[in-house]
């Protein structure tokens, strides 16, 4: 039986959906973060919770968050703290608890998605339209690791889910599957409905 993992750690609000699988410079508004980021950069780790434009946040027991480790901390930016991110893994929420040096998140690690035969004409689809996505912006989309790579395919879907302009409630209901195969479909049936992702002129709007 594997081994239940359990973490209490500092936790930020971010409206980017950042998901595993990969490192980022994350630009966080310096102003009242202070005491949050020294905590985050002293623990090593963060929870970065979802949040939506119009500032509902998905911390509550159950929602699905990142756990990040924290490479650098650059204090210097011009516009706010500069965050070097790893992002490690997923972690469900237990609960919210405070304490005299700020509030924490107890969360329960998830499982990775299980390595799953995917049907190869759905990740076909998925692989070349994020290709074609960073074609046309390279600073939007990650370089992808290898079709060998044993997570391959998870990675693909993190990518997109960060991507989609969808509601994070959708996100979030996809990310607590324990299979990655519905999160591939509904990724390939939202792509096929239009090619706004991919067109240079129409995808403005991805954040």
């Amino acid at each position: 039986m594997r081994e239940v993992t359990l973490l209490s750690l500092p936790f930020i609000y971010n409206t980017e959906h950042l998901l595993p699988g990969r490192e980022c410079r994350w630009l966080v508004p310096g102003q009242g973060r202070e005491a949050l980021i020294r905590r985050a950069q002293l623990s090593g780790l963060v929870a970065l919770v979802m949040q939506e434009s119009n500032g509902q946040a998905f911390d509550q027991p159950g929602d699905s968050v990142t756990i990040a480790k924290v490479l650098q901390v650059n204090w210097l930016h011009h516009k706010g703290i500069e965050l070097h991110l790893s992002l490690e893994r997923c972690a469900r929420v237990l609960q919210q608890t405070s304490s005299s040096s700020g509030s924490v998140l107890q969360l329960q690690e998830q499982p990775t998605w299980p390595n799953a035969e995917i049907d190869p004409r759905v990740l076909s689809f998925i692989r070349e339209s994020y290709l074609a996505l960073r074609y046309a912006h390279p600073e939007r989309a990650s370089a992808p690791p290898t079709t060998q790579h044993n997570d391959y395919a998870a990675w693909l879907c993190y990518r997109w889910l960060e991507l989609l302009p969808l509601p994070v409630a959708n996100k979030q209901a996809l990310l607590k599957e324990s299979h990655l195969e519905p999160g591939m479909r509904y990724i390939k049936n939202i792509l096929q409905q239009g090619d706004r992702l991919v067109d240079p002129q129409r995808s403005k709007g991805i954040n």
